[in-house]
């Protein structure tokens, strides 16, 4: 069964009729668990088994499962460089490599030289078996991220196959005076481009899967680059498989936060009505659940209701460290924020009375978290930079306490942020408390510094503190780090977005604005509107 007829599935249900009858938990008849393999199957279901993202695990599908596929991403032959006894695509990239040997060919890949030169199977974090496709000819079984590719054994004839949907069109552009920042907005570009597949995923090594969270940065940059909603909307629906009743999004608590907020800018940049009719009894039903798990002042401490989930924030030992100031004071902040994305999807539905009680809510959570986290000697929201930045972004600050706020998020006092993903919003808050010039440093820094280490796209995680190897190192894996993550692909959109703010002000771009800083000064934009029918340029002096 193909894919188009996958998300029939998905979407389809009793209340697809746009009844709002009660919800009852169950939006689909496959299991989160069943939509996780498929998407996962589609790379590794010929060998009936797949890697699942950990060092030695795989998992073995059921027969039920093995009639399930997603289709086919075309594939198109890209030269490759010989260096010695590797080979360089000189892009990061996804495909299949191909090769004639008279025994199977030993092959090793790598984002990096580093990972390439490998040879501990306990370090893969990818499928590299090949399979003989005509007699001495040799292909992998799955699409491989990848720059650097080499063979243990002679092989000759090696050819790539690039692997990426080419149904989605860079319609975008950018420029400006300062080359460096094309550089990294065509590196953010490159970056979407590789992690819009069947669905938008976080990354084209590992996991392969969408996640809510990265979806909100995610769906931005496919707004701002493409103008083709189809794979977001893919994306949301694909995700709303999680039902409200019985787990989190992705297992986290605040991604069910976030899918509520990415279905209101999905909403925002792709006016499509239709499907938020089919969604809005599953998004009523998870912020209604998110009250029941409320403590006494509507706020969420931890989970109150037994749903083997945790709360993330970002990839730091700060915020583990710091679950009561850190973690939960942010996840309330984006809370804030679904309660606000809800009112407006459900006035976008007619629903004026769930619309009513979410903005009273909403502002209870304004209010209670100001009164449990903000500290009046420092005018600050805990010791860390996320509840500080997601109180800008989510209303949750006032205006006379930017300034505040601002300050600290620019000084170095606060341990640094652990990603680009939440690198974002910083930088986002920073622009909105009159710091574009921060921000725009940030982003010199932060992408700019894996520019200048060799990135072609962009990685999950950087720091300037690590050097040599240590850079790919995630999850205490000496290769795990994605060097291609689309929650890093916010330079695509953050110049214009935020720096020459130019938003839309009804759904799907009917009306727009621009109020750029000055540090806009000399960009130039075009922005596909509906898969590049309408193209808004701007050019600033």
């Amino acid at each position: 069964m193909k894919k188009t007829i996958l998300f029939a599935t998905v979407c389809s249900s009793a209340f697809c009729a746009f009844s709002f009858p009660e919800y009852d938990g169950s939006l689909d008849p496959f299991t989160i668990t069943q939509v996780v393999r498929l998407v996962k199957m589609c790379d590794d279901v010929k060998t009936a088994k797949m890697k699942v993202g950990y060092p030695g695990e795989f998992y073995k599908p059921t027969k039920e499962e093995m009639k399930w596929e997603l289709s086919e991403l075309p594939i198109e032959e890209k030269a490759v460089v010989k260096n010695g006894d590797y080979y360089d695509t000189t892009i990061e990239t996804v495909g299949y490599i191909e090769a004639r040997c008279a025994t199977k060919p030993i092959l090793f890949v790598g984002e990096s030289i580093a990972e390439m030169r490998s040879s501990d199977p306990r370090h893969f974090e990818q499928t590299t078996e090949m399979v003989e496709i005509s007699k001495g000819h040799w292909r992998s079984v799955i699409p491989l991220a990848l720059r650097y590719f080499r063979f243990e054994n002679e092989v000759a004839d090696v050819r790539f196959y690039e692997n990426i949907d080419r149904s989605v069109v860079l319609r975008g552009s950018f420029d400006c005076p300062e080359k460096k920042l094309v550089d990294i907005w065509h590196a953010s570009a490159r970056t979407m481009q590789l992690c819009s597949r069947h669905f938008l995923i976080d990354g084209v090594k590992r996991d392969r899967l969408p996640w809510a969270g990265d979806l909100s940065v995610s769906l931005m940059a496919a707004a701002y680059i493409y103008g083709d909603g189809a794979v977001v909307r893919r994306s949301l629906a694909v995700l709303e498989a999680f039902k409200p009743t019985v787990s989190d999004v992705n297992g986290l608590q605040d991604y069910s936060l976030w899918l509520i907020i990415s279905h209101d800018l999905y909403q925002l940049y792709f006016a499509d009505i239709e499907f938020l009719k089919t969604q809005y009894p599953s998004i009523k039903c998870r912020l209604e659940m998110f009250a029941k798990r409320a403590d006494g002042d509507g706020l969420i401490f931890n989970d109150r209701f037994n749903y083997n989930s945790n709360p993330f924030v970002d990839w730091t030992p700060e915020v583990r460290a710091n679950i009561g100031d850190g973690t939960i004071a942010s996840i309330n902040m984006v809370y804030k924020g679904a309660l606000d994305a809800g009112v407006r999807l459900a006035k976008r539905v007619g629903a004026h009375e769930d619309a009513a009680r979410w903005a009273a809510r909403a502002e209870n959570v304004k209010k209670m978290a100001r009164k449990r986290w903000l500290d009046e000697k420092t005018g600050l929201f805990g010791p860390l930079r996320y509840a500080n930045f997601y109180a800008i972004e989510f209303g949750v600050a006032e205006k006379e306490e930017y300034k505040t706020i601002g300050k600290a998020l620019a000084g170095k006092e606060m341990p640094e942020v652990g990603t680009p993903y939440c690198a974002y919003w910083q930088n986002a808050a920073l622009v909105k408390c009159g710091l574009a010039n921060v921000a725009m440093e940030n982003v010199r820094r932060t992408w700019g510094g894996m520019l200048d280490d060799g990135a072609t796209t962009f990685w999950e995680g950087w720091s300037a503190k690590e050097k040599g190897d240590e850079k790919y190192v995630f999850y205490k894996r000496p290769f795990a780090k994605s060097l291609c993550h689309a929650w890093s692909a916010s330079p695509s959109f953050f110049f214009a977005r935020e720096i020459a703010g130019i938003k839309p002000t009804a759904d799907g771009w009917a009306k727009w604005e621009k109020n750029p800083q000055p540090e806009a000064a000399g960009m130039k934009f075009k922005i596909p509107v509906n898969s590049g029918e309408k193209m808004i340029e701007v050019a600033l002096p």
